[in-house]
């Protein structure tokens, strides 16, 4: 019998929030346990398991930054370690979440607890009641991991960036996100030295006059995605200066 070839079925693409989605979110889950848990993962792009292994002294205030490392106890998915930089709404937010601590009487080593204990179950309901409240379907903490990378990419961060900030040891995973990246590459040629010159041609010919400074001004913005939370503290006088920043 002959054999026969299996039809390769493509992947379909992650799915993550948008804006709109990440600012519903957050508005229901502020005040709970899991609202800082949902930033941090937000603004780091960390693995559940990584998010609930983050220990205290892998955070370093003063230089804006946290290590994800393998412990005695616990380890990374491929035993390396990284480090991210604090974004300044997620210093804001851990700042906080450390400042409540003496006053709930948490001891911990671990940053996210629940009752002063670390984490190990139960996180999945606790995001499913916050995602129903913000009226969101199908978002889980890698969802999360997701919008991380995915927010990255369409703010122009070149996908090797991202793959050393996810973590991922092939850059085949991280080539699940190259769709995205699609529009900020079409721009690129608008880098070219001589490519103001042609707009008064392209102009006369009907097309629509790019604005190229705008369009590449866009694609130099924060590689870390606007969220309404970063707006919020821009509001709230969130400017002050970190070593790390």
């Amino acid at each position: 019998m002959s054999s026969v070839e299996k039809m390769r079925v493509p992947k379909r693409p992650p799915r993550f929030l948008s804006l709109e989605e990440i600012d519903r979110l957050l508005e229901a889950s502020r005040g709970s346990h899991i609202y800082p848990i949902l930033v941090t993962a937000l603004h780091t792009g960390l693995r559940k398991s990584e998010l609930l292994n983050l220990r205290w002294s892998d955070i370093d205030f003063h230089q804006c930054t946290i290590t994800v490392q393998p412990k005695d106890d616990w380890h990374t998915k491929n035993y390396k370690s990284r480090t991210i930089s604090l974004t300044p709404a997620l210093y804001e937010t851990l700042q906080e979440h450390w400042g409540q601590l003496p006053q709930l009487g948490i001891k911990s080593e671990y940053v996210f607890t629940y009752q002063g204990e670390q984490i190990k179950r139960g996180i999945g309901d606790s995001l499913r009641t916050t995602v129903a409240k913000a009226d969101l379907q199908n978002v889980t903490l890698h969802t999360l991991r997701h919008t991380f990378a995915s927010q990255l990419v369409m703010a122009g961060v070149p996908l090797l960036d991202v793959q050393e900030l996810m973590g991922h040891q092939s850059f085949q995973t991280t080539l699940q996100y190259a769709h995205l990246s699609e529009e900020h590459v079409k721009k690129q040629v608008f880098r070219l030295p001589f490519a103001e010159a042609s707009r008064k041609a392209w102009a006369q010919n009907g097309h629509k006059v790019l604005n190229i400074t705008d369009s590449l001004q866009q694609s130099k913005t924060s590689p870390i995605p606007q969220t309404p939370m970063n707006k919020g503290l821009a509001r709230e006088g969130g400017s002050r200066t970190h070593q790390g920043w």
